[in-house]
């Protein structure tokens, strides 16, 4: 395959958040505190009734906030998200995450040795244990979308490597890659809409790369809660 140099690009992060004010802060401090500084950051408020936008605004004023009136879900709201950037690289956070210093840097880096990863897969830790929430996506023979190594022990999967897809929790994408194939599906508002992308990209011939050093902590369900699946991001 091409090599291509690597040279600085800026990366656009996309939170989407619903009523999440009580993890908007770590996210958001974390993201602050990358050690790859090239990037902006949007969060997309899907009609919050809490002080979420508030807080974003007043701590963090460089932030984009596009406010909804409407609750468009994970797949809206990150497609509003989308609209507000031009970059070759953007990222997809969930707003109950926390990212270790040096996840962006080393996510960005196998995209820019290799023009055919279309999608970076970070190595989810599932917040407060030392358990995996994933470590990159598979694919059943029957087409259902699993995690890899979900409950598993964080001292596993320590391994750059070609996987099905990686979860929109904390993931990298190449915008040529969404202009061949299009972004999340609408039609599912929230939950297996990565999976529908990474399958997408898997048929056109875009590769997805596990990157075991984009470490990110995961407050698993935290927004979703025990809410229906109408009601949340």
């Amino acid at each position: 395959m091409t090599k291509r140099a690597c040279v600085p690009e800026k990366i656009t992060v996309i939170i989407v958040n619903w009523n999440g004010e009580a993890h908007l802060d770590a996210c958001l401090e974390s993201l602050s505190q990358q050690t790859y500084p090239i990037h902006e950051d949007v969060v997309v408020d899907n009609g919050s009734t809490d002080a979420s936008v508030g807080l974003v605004r007043r701590k963090y004023p460089a932030v984009k906030v596009v406010q909804l009136t409407e609750n468009k879900g994970f797949t809206g709201g990150n497609l509003e998200g989308l609209r507000m950037s031009a970059t070759n690289f953007f990222a997809l956070i969930n707003n109950d995450t926390r990212l270790d210093p040096n996840w962006l840097e080393n996510i960005l880096q196998p995209m820019m040795t290799d023009p055919r990863i279309g999608i970076c897969a970070s190595k989810l830790i599932t917040e407060g244990t030392e358990k995996l929430d994933a470590a990159g996506g598979g694919l059943t023979s029957s087409g259902v979308g699993f995690k890899r190594g979900v409950g598993e022990d964080i001292r596993l999967y320590n391994a750059p490597e070609l996987v099905f897809g990686a979860s929109a929790a904390a993931a990298l994408y190449r915008r040529e890659m969404i202009d061949d194939i299009g972004f999340l599906d609408d039609d599912f508002f929230f939950n297996d809409e990565d999976t529908d992308l990474n399958l997408r990209a898997q048929l056109a011939g875009w590769t997805c790369m596990y990157v075991p050093t984009a470490i990110v902590y995961h407050k698993v369900n935290a927004t979703i809660g025990n809410l229906d699946r109408k009601s949340v991001v």
